[in-house]
């Protein structure tokens, strides 16, 4: 009730039907429904609870001149069963008395156009890569975004697992662990996974100048995991910035704040760069097999998949300096 009332009147209904196609080649099964449903309901409860812990042990500070996120609560999850599928209830976190509660007030209001803005085509790492379905933050901007994600979106989800007085009794919560790297160990910590544009709910204030709009929201959990923190600042480096200057900003910047709060070393980035690199070859491999009727059924054409994967295959030879032989 209290939630309904927080978003005046409004509630979010979630309906898992299947997986998506891109991902599972096909395999919408019961049981795989059912598993990305669990999987998406934790994502959002374990998330929500990061971050109320965060904000609540390190008050307001540089937030209070904007608004905070705020992680949907899950009010009900119900598993199907027979021909019913899973469902669940989420309050509704796209509304202004929400995100600017406790705030300075600075006329913020929603912005969808940052997200219609991203291009299909931009140069990453030498090379210009086509992205056909939602696009890519533009080159000026990628930095800039990226770092607004790694300060209020990664280090506030990241930092209580690194604090062991906070996160006392919450650990308990989470079943799955992860192997980090033998030389640089790292406690793990619940990633997201997908911090494009198009999973934030944003917003713009006249009177806050920025290239970029505010991070209010985080949605579509069903890809996180509880993992080495790394592979999230991975992919912020290698999938929403553009070459590796703004990779090794973002980089240094984890582990500094890391280094400075937590005694924790992250280690270089180049044996994660190439890691990335092989998990991108092997995707792209996959998605150019007729499996299933069909498979994957990329969104750009086989050789186009071809062309991307010799680029990937000159970045971690030539780049990453892994040699052919």
């Amino acid at each position: 009730m209290d939630a309904c009332e927080r978003s005046s009147g409004r509630l979010v209904l979630r309906i898992w039907k299947g997986g998506a196609r891109w991902w599972n080649l096909n395999s919408n099964s019961k049981d795989a429904c059912l598993q990305l449903a669990n999987a998406e309901v934790a994502g959002y409860r374990v998330a929500r609870e990061a971050f109320h812990l965060y904000h609540t042990k390190v008050g307001r500070g540089h937030f209070q001149d904007f608004p905070r996120i705020s992680i949907p609560e899950v009010l009900l999850f119900k598993k199907g069963g027979g021909y019913a599928n899973p469902w669940a209830i989420f309050s509704y976190v796209k509304d202004m008395n929400i995100i600017s509660e406790g705030a300075s007030s600075h006329d913020w209001k929603f912005c969808d156009d940052f997200i219609h803005s991203m291009v299909k085509i931009r140069k990453e790492f030498g090379f210009d890569e086509p992205h056909p379905r939602h696009g890519r933050v533009c080159v000026e901007h990628a930095l800039e975004y990226a770092e607004h994600v790694l300060e209020n979106a990664i280090i506030p989800l990241h930092t209580i697992f690194f604090d062991r007085e906070t996160i006392e009794g919450f650990i308990d919560k989470l079943v799955l662990e992860a192997k980090s790297v033998e030389d640089f160990p790292l406690p793990s910590v619940v990633c997201h996974l997908d911090l494009q544009p198009q999973n934030m709910v944003l917003c713009t204030s006249k009177n806050v100048p920025s290239s970029i709009p505010r991070i209010t929201s985080i949605l579509d959990w069903e890809e996180s995991c509880y993992a080495d923190p790394r592979f999230e600042l991975l992919l912020l480096c290698r999938k929403v910035v553009a070459n590796r200057k703004q990779a090794d900003t973002l980089w240094g910047y984890y582990s500094k704040y890391l280094s400075d709060q937590f005694h924790l070393k992250v280690g270089p980035i180049d044996p994660w760069l190439r890691l990335e690199s092989v998990h991108s070859l092997l995707g792209m491999c996959m998605q150019g097999m007729d499996l299933l009727e069909g498979g994957r059924n990329p969104w750009e054409e086989k050789s186009d998949l071809l062309n991307k994967m010799q680029c990937e295959i000159y970045r971690l030879q030539r780049g990453l300096n892994w040699g052919a032989g």
